[in-house]
């Protein structure tokens, strides 16, 4: 892969992104003749990963980043580097490309950079606040039959780049540089389709400035995310959101969502062509006779019958999406049925049996809508027993799900075992009493364990007979997040796991 310096002009001052070229106290609008030929063999934004002796770009990027970083990367050999402000460098043997937007400027020169992946495939796009994940497995199942096994994934929880092997991704939706590193890796491995989530943060910071999906899929909207380092209000984070009409070629969209009215306008404005879901009479695609693990659809003058390993409606409406997002691209209703059918979501409403009857569910719920309705649908399967709750929240970010997570918790639960969940540099007693404070129901029991595992262990071993234990916020995710650093952690399903054996043990000892 490379680009070159003529390329990388002709691309900033097309999308008017380029205001100078800075070497020593020079400045120039354009590169000296005898330059345009010079490629770069490699795009880095982490100074410590530099290849000596390979020709490397180098980006400035971030709210944190400092000129120290710059000078290890001319240390480490680097001559160019792109940035959105002025830097001070005495060397006249470095090059600062100066631009108004670094993180478009990123976008499309790694787009160019690895020759337009994203053109080689068929990308969906799945936005919303809750079911992203949940989504895009029905959806990587789906088309896996369809497509004989060409999906790549990029998910919250898991990366697979060659439709076989996962990996732990670190973000929703990787950053431009990553995420057209992907994408290439994965036309190299011969997947034809990718199914990738698009998160508020993914529009926000131009992630996928420039990118087309070929579907786009809007599932929903709510109030999370809310903090002074990701949206400063609702408003904010709606308008990010709904940024995926504009890129997408088809929009598959939740005709349920309290905003469907004003996002059709929209849709219908750009001239988008609409397939919509959901319980509405007028759905394209339309949920009826529901049961828990099964519903049937009505579409097409169709009445296929669906099963799910999944429990909870939000999971048919996540099912029914990827439905009417596979069809659209040619799957068969018999690959829709068996895909849904085989689909499970690591960390999503997992279910394992302790002795006495005692049933635990795993989840990755972490504000109040996937909280709520996760509690509700597990009350209703034990309403005559106690509802344990085993979670936490996150720090420096999503301030407000600490709210909506303790509104939850009062909805529903008997007895709320707080913990710690990715805190960061907060203090986890500080965020449990933010929780704890927004339980507006006094005969919600609250006990406070740092320790997520000792946490859970409370619960399972203070849990009686018929009892169900919902722990919350982590599912599969093997790291907590600690002062910046993440902190192996074997994720609640295998804490779970080893727990059950343990206190079975113990009972049949």
């Amino acid at each position: 892969m490379e680009i070159s310096i003529s390329q990388i002009e002709k691309i900033l001052k097309k999308e008017n992104l380029l205001k100078e070229i800075r070497i020593g106290d020079n400045w120039l609008y354009q590169f000296p003749v005898e330059e345009y030929e010079t490629k770069f063999l490699d795009l880095q934004s982490n100074s410590r990963t530099i290849k000596r002796d390979t020709n490397t770009l180098f980006f400035c990027k971030g709210l944190t980043f400092k000129q120290a970083y710059l000078q290890i990367a001319i240390d480490n050999g680097v001559k160019y580097y792109l940035a959105d402000r002025e830097y001070k460098i005495d060397d006249n043997q470095v090059t600062g490309i100066i631009v108004t937007d670094i993180k478009k400027a990123m976008a499309l020169l790694a787009a160019e950079f690895y020759q337009h992946p994203e053109e080689k495939l068929t990308i969906v796009g799945i936005t919303g606040t809750k079911g992203k994940t949940t989504t895009a497995y029905f959806l990587k199942h789906i088309l896996d039959r369809t497509f004989h096994q060409k999906v790549a994934l990029l998910s919250t929880i898991d990366t697979t780049l060659d439709g076989q092997n996962y990996f732990k991704s670190h973000l929703s939706t990787p950053v431009a540089l990553d995420l057209f590193r992907m994408m290439n890796e994965a036309v190299e491995n011969g997947m034809t389709h990718l199914v990738m989530e698009a998160s508020s943060q993914a529009f926000k910071q131009s992630r996928v400035y420039g990118l087309r999906f070929n579907v786009g899929v809007f599932l929903n909207i709510s109030p999370d995310h809310i903090s002074p380092i990701e949206h400063a209000t609702f408003d904010d984070y709606l308008f990010c959101k709904r940024q995926i009409i504009s890129q997408s070629d088809v929009m598959v969209i939740n005709q349920d969502s309290r905003y469907y009215s004003f996002l059709h306008q929209i849709i219908d404005e750009k001239n988008v062509p609409e397939i919509t879901y959901g319980r509405q009479l007028s759905a394209d695609y339309r949920i009826e006779q529901e049961a828990r693990f099964s519903f049937v659809s009505q579409h097409l003058g169709q009445l296929p019958e669906f099963h799910l390993q999944l429990d909870g409606d939000f999971n048919k409406e996540d099912a029914t999406a990827a439905m009417a997002v596979s069809q659209k691209l040619g799957a068969s209703v018999d690959d829709c049925i068996r895909g849904i059918e085989e689909t499970v979501v690591p960390g999503r409403m997992e279910q394992f049996e302790l002795h006495q009857n005692i049933q635990i569910y795993v989840d990755y719920a972490h504000n109040f809508d996937s909280l709520n309705r996760l509690l509700n649908v597990v009350r209703n399967q034990h309403p005559d027993h106690t509802l344990w709750v085993v979670t936490g929240s996150t720090g420096k970010k999503g301030l407000n799900r600490r709210v909506g997570i303790g509104k939850a918790i009062g909805n529903f639960a008997d007895y709320a075992v707080l913990t710690s969940d990715d805190p960061d540099t907060e203090d986890p007693n500080d965020i449990a009493k933010a929780i704890a404070g927004a339980i507006n129901n006094p005969k919600v029991h609250v006990k406070y364990i740092e320790d997520r595992k000792s946490a859970i262990q409370f619960a399972l071993q203070k849990a009686q007979t018929g009892d169900a234990v919902v722990v919350s916020g982590k599912g599969e995710d093997p790291y907590q997040k600690i002062n910046g650093v993440d902190v192996p952690y074997d994720g609640d399903a295998v804490v779970i796991k080893k727990l059950i054996k343990a206190l079975d043990n113990a009972s049949n000892g």
